[in-house]
């Protein structure tokens, strides 16, 4: 996995997504966006089964890939001045974030309810989730002071 998001992280616009098989080195899959057009993938992230992928599938949106099925689970839009700087799942799988130009946005996986958002973070190019999503942190880990879950 750690050789597939580095290929993520190159500089190059991307296409389509790509799953190895690791035992004889071919790729087992490949995950193509609907409408595909070349863009920058910056940032992935697996869920913590590693049942999921979090990866943007435009400048200014994310998909939720479900790896068992080949096939987009669900796309959140941003809006179309936000830029996507990176992605994230917390380590218990219950939240993801999505930062980029326009701040941050925490998601509840499955339910894809957004559950807080900080425009006022302005253009954030980081973010770490605490111990349980309990804490999010920007950038040189300036603490919010908000939970994922909404409550302070």
């Amino acid at each position: 996995m750690l050789e597939e998001e580095l290929e993520r992280q190159t500089c190059e616009p991307v296409k389509e997504r790509r799953r190895k098989n690791f035992k004889d080195n071919n790729i087992a899959a490949s995950i193509t966006p609907p409408d595909a057009s070349p863009f920058t993938i910056n940032s992935i992230s697996f869920s913590e089964n590693g049942y999921h992928l979090l990866a943007p599938d435009s400048p200014s949106s994310v998909a939720i890939w479900d790896l068992s099925k080949m096939k987009t689970a669900h796309t959140i839009s941003l809006g179309e001045g936000f830029k996507v700087n990176k992605v994230l799942y917390d380590y218990s799988a219950q939240y993801l974030g999505v930062v980029g130009s326009e701040g941050i946005h925490v998601f509840a996986h499955k339910l894809w309810d957004e559950l807080v958002r900080f425009e006022e973070a302005g253009d954030v190019s980081d973010i770490v989730f605490g111990e349980q999503g309990k804490e999010i942190c920007k950038d040189k880990h300036t603490n919010l002071s908000k939970n994922a879950g909404g409550r302070t």
